[in-house]
């Protein structure tokens, strides 16, 4: 078994998910656990399969009947989640896994996993920051901005949840502290 399972959460346009493909660029030392999403729009820098499965939402709600996720959540209009098959997968691997989840998945997580899961809460320096970065990505509508807007506070009511909070104000500086964080967490759990 592993010594610990890594979830990064935060807000919307915090850079979690940017930070979760830099380990996912690591597959000697991490296993990523894909998430299933209906979101219908994928991102120029996306790819199905690699960094979302992208179902539709009678696939979604098939795979809910068939008790296969092991936490789903609705965010932003749309259904994510992640398969037990997938994490068990992980978990075997005699990697960490990785999981890139919502602050609720987050929570759902540490009741599962109570003493297996260290969360990162990504957050940048202000919520006006983080809306010009939902801007400068140019895949959400003034719409969507304004949905991601109103679950900000929600989420970052979570963040006194979690092991660490990264303050993302620089992506290179941010996956600096990410590594020095796992390498922390990896000799306190190797203590354990």
């Amino acid at each position: 078994m592993n010594s610990f399972i890594l979830v990064l959460s935060g807000v919307s346009g915090s850079g979690k998910g940017t930070l979760w493909r830099f380990l996912k660029d690591m597959p000697e030392e991490f296993a990523n656990v894909i998430s299933y999403t209906t979101r219908n729009t994928i991102r120029p820098n996306e790819v199905d399969g690699v960094d979302y499965h992208f179902v539709t939402l009678a696939e979604f709600d098939q795979a809910i009947e068939n008790d296969e996720f092991i936490e789903w959540e609705n965010v932003h209009q749309y259904k994510y989640g992640r398969k037990k098959a997938d994490f068990e997968a992980a978990l075997n691997s005699g990697k960490i896994p990785v999981l890139e989840l919502d602050v609720k998945g987050m929570v759902k997580f540490q009741r599962l996993f109570p003493n297996q899961v260290v969360s990162i809460f990504v957050t940048p320096p202000t919520i006006e920051e983080t809306i010009n970065r939902l801007r400068l990505r140019g895949t959400e509508t003034e719409a969507e901005i304004e949905l991601r807007r109103e679950r900000y506070e929600m989420e970052h009511s979570y963040r006194d949840q979690y092991d660490h909070i990264l303050i993302n104000d620089d992506l290179e500086n941010a996956k600096r502290e990410l590594l020095d964080i796992i390498e922390r967490e990896k000799t306190k759990h190797v203590h354990q």
